[in-house]
């Protein structure tokens, strides 16, 4: 059975945004192995509640919470929300939406609807944790993992990634890297999970407090 909140409380918590999917669940894992608490929010409370119970367990603490991307207040709340129920937010790692729309033909509205669409809830989530970090004694740490590790990546993802990463100099220049750190992580074609997993989970962890503005390439191809 997983600890009581009051307990869990005295561990550091990550904040895993957009969590379903392969990928996030192994994330999750990660970070809950490395002895964070996670908590882990989505669109859909069903998708984050069959989460948490998979993570949760051997010591393992994960919460499930609801959240709408697509409004800024719904953000904020959730922020507030994990604060209240667990005392603290010590990395947010936000995951960009899946399914992002590649188009067809020479009609770039579908990509770029989907691109506003990524940065937009990128935007919401790292300036809702900013916040919040920047009030509180103890730094924090934000991680954005691009849209791509697909084949082959198309406009939207290549473009996405780009303006992550331009997003994320401009909050490391405005943010102090000693209370706030903010990277991005980007896939590269057919990357495997692990190592995907493994850069997101090193920049979420205390060791990688002061690295800020950096955008990080995951090379490499193979099966898992």
């Amino acid at each position: 059975m997983p600890e009581p909140l009051f307990l869990s409380a005295r561990r550091p918590v990550t904040l895993v945004f957009g969590g379903h999917g392969r990928l996030s669940r192994l994330l999750c894992e990660r970070l809950a192995e490395a002895g964070f608490v996670v908590a882990v929010a989505d669109r859909s409370p069903h998708r984050a509640a069959l989460l948490s119970r998979d993570v949760s367990g051997r010591h393992h603490v994960a919460l499930p919470y609801a959240v709408d991307p697509d409004d800024g207040g719904s953000v904020d709340r959730l922020v507030a929300e994990v604060v209240l129920d667990l005392g603290r937010i010590d990395a947010v790692v936000g995951l960009a939406p899946e399914g992002l729309d590649a188009g067809t033909g020479d009609d770039p509205g579908p990509w770029a609807r989907s691109l506003g669409v990524t940065l937009a809830v990128a935007h919401r989530l790292a300036t809702a944790a900013a916040r919040h970090m920047l009030a509180v004694p103890t730094p924090g740490r934000i991680v954005l993992l691009a849209p791509g590790g697909g084949t082959p990546p198309h406009p939207a993802e290549r473009a996405a990634s780009a303006a992550l990463g331009a997003l994320v100099r401009d909050w490391a220049a405005a943010w102090p890297a000693d209370r706030v750190s903010v990277n991005a992580v980007v896939p590269g074609e057919n990357s495997p999970r692990g190592a995907i997993v493994s850069a997101v989970a090193l920049l979420a962890s205390p060791r990688a407090q002061g690295i800020s503005g950096h955008v990080v390439m995951v090379r490499g191809r193979g099966a898992e």
